[in-house]
Order: C-alpha cells, then sequence, then structure tokens
C-alpha cells in the first residue's frame, strides 16, 4: 500500500519577542481604543492576549472582531467572572514570549511604548523590568497634571538590599502602580507571586521585583493612564470590601486584615527571591525599619478595628477604605 504525503507542512506559529495580557470585564467604553493603541506599535513582534472575564457588555465582538482583523490578537472569555487577579493571572499563563507586560482595557500606549523598553531590557541583562514614565490623561483623552502620587521608581543598583529600599522609600504609603505596566521578563514574573488577590496587591508585587533585579525607567512619557469615574477603585469607593471582591469575588468571608497581609507578603517576597542568607536578613531589617516601624499605628488601629467588631461596637461606622499602602480604619468613638 503506498501511502502518499501532503505537499505542505503544518508549522508551529514561532513565539513572538512579546506578550502583551489584556484582562477585561464589561470594559466596552474605552477598549477599542486600547487595543488600536497596541496594534498601532512601532515594535511588531508581539501577540495580544486578551481575557474576558464573563463580560456582558458590548467587550466579546470588540475583541472578536479584533482578532478577526489582526492575527496577533488572541482572545480568550471565561465563562464566569474570575475575579481580576485570576483574570491578570490567566493572561500571564497564556503567554510564550520572553517579554511580558499587562495592559488595562481604559489605557493607552503611545506608538512607541514597547520599542522602548524592548530596547532597555536587550541591553541590560541585569534588568528584570522596563517603563516608561505616566501621563494621566481624562476620559477623553486628553492629558491631564499628574497627581502627586505618581512615583519615578529608577533602582539599577546591584545590590538587592539597596534597590529593595529605594521601593520602600517610594511606596511606604503606596503610589502609582506604573511600574507594574511596564515590560518584565515573563520567567521571573512567573517566579514571584504574580498578581495578588487582595487590594494594592500590585503594588506589593512592585517590591518583590527589586528582589529579582533592577527597574528602569524611561524618561519619555509613553504610558497613558487613563483616570475616570469607572475605573475599578472609584466605583469600589476604595471600600476595602468592595476591592477584595472585586479582586476575588469567590473569597470566603471574614475579617479583612489588610495591613497585616501587606507586610506578610512582602515577607514571603523576600523568602521568594533568589538572594544568599546574608542578604535576605538585610532585607527583612529594611523592611521592619523603613516600612513596619511606619505603619506600626496602622497595626493598632487594625486590631482595635477588628477586636470592637466583633462585640458589635463598630456597626455605626462608615466602612474601612484602602488609599494606596494605607488602611482606613475609622474607630466608633471618633465618629460618634
Amino acid at each position: 500500500m503506498l501511502f502518499h504525503m501532503p505537499n505542505y507542512i503544518t508549522m508551529p506559529t514561532p513565539a513572538p519577542r512579546v506578550s502583551i495580557g489584556l484582562p477585561v470585564h464589561n470594559g466596552a467604553k474605552y477598549l477599542e481604543e486600547a487595543i488600536a493603541s497596541v496594534l498601532n506599535q512601532t515594535f511588531t513582534d508581539f501577540e495580544l492576549i486578551i481575557c474576558d472575564n464573563a463580560s456582558t457588555d458590548a467587550t466579546e465582538a470588540i475583541c472578536r472582531a479584533a482578532a478577526k482583523r489582526d492575527s496577533r490578537v488572541r482572545y480568550e472569555r471565561h465563562p464566569e467572572n474570575l475575579g481580576a487577579a485570576k483574570n491578570y493571572n490567566s493572561t500571564l499563563a497564556r503567554a510564550r514570549a520572553p517579554y511580558f507586560r499587562w495592559m488595562c482595557h481604559d489605557d493607552v500606549l503611545a506608538p512607541t511604548c514597547i520599542e522602548a523598553c524592548v530596547g532597555v531590557l536587550d541591553t541590560h541583562p541585569d534588568v528584570v523590568l522596563a517603563y516608561t514614565k505616566t501621563q494621566v490623561i481624562d476620559a477623553s483623552g486628553t492629558p491631564e497634571p499628574n497627581p502627586d502620587w505618581i512615583r519615578n521608581l529608577h533602582t539599577v543598583d546591584s545590590d538587592p538590599v539597596e534597590r529593595f529600599t529605594s521601593y520602600l522609600q517610594s511606596y511606604c504609603w503606596g503610589g502609582e502602580p506604573g511600574p507594574l505596566f511596564g515590560l518584565i521578563r515573563t520567567a521571573i514574573l512567573r517566579s514571584t507571586m504574580q498578581h495578588g488577590d487582595f487590594p494594592s496587591a500590585d503594588l506589593i508585587l512592585i517590591g518583590e521585583f527589586t528582589l529579582w533585579g533592577g527597574i528602569y525607567q524611561v524618561p519619555e512619557r509613553l504610558f497613558l493612564n487613563r483616570l475616570h469615574d469607572d475605573n475599578s477603585t472609584r466605583s469600589n469607593d476604595k471600600q476595602i470590601e468592595s476591592i477584595w471582591d472585586w479582586f476575588d469575588p469567590n473569597r470566603e468571608t471574614g475579617l479583612l486584615w489588610l495591613e497585616m497581609r501587606w507586610l506578610r507578603e512582602l515577607h514571603r517576597a523576600i523568602q521568594r527571591a533568589p538572594l544568599s542568607p546574608n542578604d535576605r536578613w538585610r532585607c527583612r531589617l529594611r523592611l521592619m525599619r523603613y516600612y513596619a516601624l511606619r505603619h506600626g499605628p496602622q497595626y493598632v488601629r487594625e486590631a482595635l478595628y477588628f477586636t470592637t467588631a466583633r462585640v458589635g461596637l463598630q456597626r455605626s461606622t462608615p466602612p474601612p477604605r484602602v488609599v494606596g499602602l494605607r488602611a482606613v480604619y475609622p474607630l466608633f468613638w471618633e465618629t460618634s
């Protein structure tokens, strides 16, 4: 019996150099502009991975149309809302490239944004994350003055303890998560906690990156961060419970010890990182000096709040809120 070989061979699609993960849930209002800004990049060797968290608006139609027009777009739709954290990490799980970045559905990239960051990672092997300066825009896309919580974290010291200290000094009370939306070495990101399922997890992850390598800030403002009333934190009024539900709608209910959670996650980051025993202890000491001691009064307020809540004394007070890396617990005797 003779077998005839086909006159073609199907070859696997080569992996791109950059993977861009775009998690979205009901983001149709700004999504087309965000996708267009990615597809119009001067650096073209990328894949755009869109993970849709069971949207009920026009998100699905927009994404399927984009995937049909451009083969670099990969669209995945979850049958149910997994929460923001799992959706962020699902884009990372599908990434094939050595470099990765997250992209919000309502932000915009200047045309040379990816090219500038690729150039940094290509020429600086000790840098794990490259990002550009941020320009805030309003709902219509008009530039606005940057608020004072915009941070300019550029730390490329060869000593991980000094890099971690720079982070602690800049982000002790929070700030803008601009570095998280930079270009990251995929293997390093997968070795971290990835995106946590608790409020301000993005700010904690930035600190973990400094333990693995340098963070390099490109001086041009090529990342356009849109601030509008439908932003996740604004729409949740920064209430701790609402934001936590946004990250993980299936979480178990209970006491939300957020201040202690941040401290514990920073300790875990130090433990995960490839540090020498001496550097690990030095990082722990810096964490106590530049973070834990400054947050000491916050830990006391958190303990008082939950202790009094157990006996019903906090029922008439406003719910706790979160601002950056500061949890705001209104105690009952302060609001009476």
